[in-house]
């Protein structure tokens, strides 16, 4: 019978380091990686001078079931445009809009009301996120 010997039995794992930072580095400058989109947003300025007189926006209601409400009409998205044109004219795209949104309403029903209000040329748009009592 053989005695059993002990010997060295060192690894070196030098190369496999090596290896593995290599493949790091292949995978990092292959990947490709997704674009990060900027949405730009206006912050607003502040003047010295404020007029006395406070205009009196266009006032929208999203509440939290979805409902668009306009001096007390509900209405649905496709009628929002053609109820403003009928009240005010041509004129109302030119006025501040103040769009009160209650913070349980759907956030795909506020970015579609922007997106047509922005879309019919809207210059100047508020919003407003209110909560019910």
């Amino acid at each position: 019978m053989r005695r059993y010997c002990k010997e060295d039995t060192d690894l070196d794992l030098t190369s496999m380091a090596d290896m593995m930072l290599l493949l790091l580095i292949f995978f990092i400058v292959t990947s490709s990686f997704i674009p990060l989109y900027n949405i730009q947003v206006k912050l607003p300025v502040v003047k010295e001078n404020f007029s006395k007189h406070p205009s009196h926006p266009l006032e929208i209601v999203l509440d939290k079931r979805g409902n668009i409400i306009i001096s007390g009409k509900r209405l649905k998205e496709e009628e929002v445009v053609p109820e403003l044109f009928l009240k005010f004219g041509d004129d109302w795209k030119r006025k501040e809009i103040l769009l009160r949104v209650d913070r349980g309403a759907n956030a795909g029903s506020l970015i579609r009301l922007i997106d047509n209000l922005h879309r019919e040329g809207v210059e100047k748009l508020n919003v407003l996120g209110v909560s019910e009592k």
